[in-house]
């Protein structure tokens, strides 16, 4: 009778030493395995294109004419495939208006993470009318 008492045991040390050692691996990956924060990267891609805006004549330019369309092709340039984005330019001046997607746009993505960076373009040399440059992306 105690031989078979000692296999009874042996087992169930067998058995928590097994569980003992996979609890310590699963908390070893889990504290190794850091999920990919995709926010950081897409902040960066829309400093690089506000930089660009900013230290470009021509886009300031753009910029200070309303010249949406041009911009945003741009910003299509910056953005790989997985992300979308709209460029917006709002006046500082004179009747100034909320500073925001439009409706359509805001309705095909208000379920998504949107990520949104903005900057000032006061002037060039011919004029000076100061307007928010912003560009909005988010995941396709």
């Amino acid at each position: 009778m105690v031989r078979n008492k000692r296999g009874w045991l042996r087992i169930m040390e067998a058995t928590i030493a097994i569980m003992i050692l996979a609890g310590v691996l699963i908390t070893i990956y889990s504290l190794n395995h850091q999920s990919y924060d995709v926010s950081e990267s897409i902040y960066v891609i829309q400093e690089e294109f506000l930089d660009d805006i900013e230290n470009s004549y021509e886009h300031r330019t753009d910029v200070l004419e309303n010249e949406t369309e041009i911009l945003q092709e741009l910003a299509d340039g910056y953005f790989p495939s997985y992300l979308d984005c709209s460029v917006i330019i709002c006046n500082l001046t004179g009747e100034v208006e909320p500073c925001k997607l439009n409706e359509t746009i805001y309705l095909s993505v208000r379920d998504k993470n949107l990520y949104v960076s903005q900057t000032v373009i006061a002037t060039n040399v011919e004029s000076y009318s100061p307007k928010i440059l912003k560009i909005y992306s988010w995941e396709v």
